[in-house]
């Protein structure tokens, strides 16, 4: 009966009593109750129908109840699958990160850390995990930072970046070179954050420091004995002509030299010897020594 129902909220009619104004005192007050050996959801109400009467209205709103509690429990689950997923993309996009050669890394705005991949952590010599949200200085040191302070303020304007770095190798007194990019992430039109990317070019650096210095030893032997010097980097197919090979050759030094012109200043059948005798010497390091007339541009032999 009503009575049996409204007893456990009875505390609360000293409060709905004390309101003394005719309108709605209570609305909207849920309880559960046993009811007809069911657990029930009941919404009661009280209002002010005259100056001493306090009527109480009283609805099961039990299937809106069970109905709220399924939907809450439909859309936890589906919270929780999106983030199962999302974590799951996560972890494998840092396994893809942690197993690229490059060294691959995002700094927020302020220069602190945000991610930083497996290579790159080993290229600075520390512990990716001990690694995040420490600021750019620390990692890069004072004298890189300077170093790379132009390039960093030009991404943070939205500006893609490309240059060389050099940096302490892991040993005492060895030399490393990296090619630094830095992309910006620019979200409605403001830089968010930029990604780093190295790849070592040390190897490749050090071959063309090493060809730089034989040009050079290669140019003060032509002047000194009027020799004529000429190299194949096998990388690039690029062919490299000392300054008196121009002088040789009768050409100006605004001539470009290729493995196809450069044979062409000598008759064919000496242009397959000397193709048999560079390919020999690619493919089994052998040596050739060959003599063999040479036609140069303005008619000289």
């Amino acid at each position: 009966n009503l009575f049996d129902l409204l007893a456990p909220q009875l505390p609360l009619l000293p409060q709905w009593v004390k309101a003394k104004a005719q309108g709605v005192v209570c609305d909207g007050v849920h309880f559960q109750v046993d009811w007809e050996g069911r657990q029930r959801h009941i919404s009661l109400t009280m209002n002010w129908v005259a100056p001493d009467k306090l009527m109480a209205t009283l609805g099961d709103v039990t299937e809106w109840m069970l109905g709220q509690q399924r939907d809450k429990a439909a859309t936890q689950k589906l919270l929780d699958e999106r983030a199962a997923q999302v974590l799951s993309a996560n972890q494998e996009m840092e396994s893809v990160l942690n197993a690229l050669p490059m060294m691959v890394a995002c700094w927020n705005h302020d220069l602190t850390l945000r991610f930083a991949n497996r290579t790159y952590a080993d290229w600075f010599q520390r512990e990716r995990k001990s690694m995040a949200k420490l600021p750019l200085a620390e990692i890069l040191g004072m004298s890189q930072l300077r170093t790379s302070t132009p390039y960093i303020q030009a991404v943070l304007s939205g500006s893609p970046q490309s240059f060389e770095r050099k940096s302490d190798g892991p040993t005492p007194g060895a030399v490393r070179y990296g090619l630094i990019q830095y992309l910006p992430d620019i979200q409605h039109g403001n830089v968010q954050c930029f990604y780093e990317l190295i790849s070592d070019i040390s190897s490749e650096k050090q071959s063309r420091l090493a060809l730089a210095a034989s040009e050079t030893l290669l140019r003060r032997a032509g002047r000194l004995a009027n020799v004529g010097a000429w190299a194949i980097d096998l990388r690039r197919r690029t062919l490299f002509w000392s300054e008196y090979m121009y002088t040789l050759h009768g050409v100006g030094v605004d001539f470009v030299p290729t493995l196809d012109n450069g044979l062409l200043f000598y008759s064919a059948e000496d242009r397959v010897l000397m193709n048999q005798a560079i390919t020999d010497a690619i493919e089994n390091r052998s040596t050739w020594d060959l003599e063999m007339p040479l036609n140069t541009a303005d008619g000289r032999q």
